[in-house]
């Protein structure tokens, strides 16, 4: 997945699996800051710093899924 974003925080590129994840288009997301799209993502600390570091992203979706009991 990837994101980019110019000096200011502004997301500038995201690709399609990212997009796919998040349920969001491209017009949902360019030029918006990135922090607005992944307030948890700890983004911000790597805008801040300016180190490259892990970000974790919660915003995903999730589809619920029906489990089975099965006698092995």
């Amino acid at each position: 997945m990837k994101v980019i974003v110019d000096n200011n925080g502004f997301i500038t590129v995201m690709n399609q699996t990212f997009l796919d994840l998040l349920e969001m288009t491209r017009d949902d997301v360019i030029g918006r800051y990135v922090t607005d799209i992944l307030p948890t993502s700890g983004l911000q600390e790597v805008l801040d710093t300016g180190k490259i570091g892990h970000v974790s992203i919660s915003r995903l979706k999730y589809k619920p899924v029906r489990l089975r009991n099965y006698k092995l």
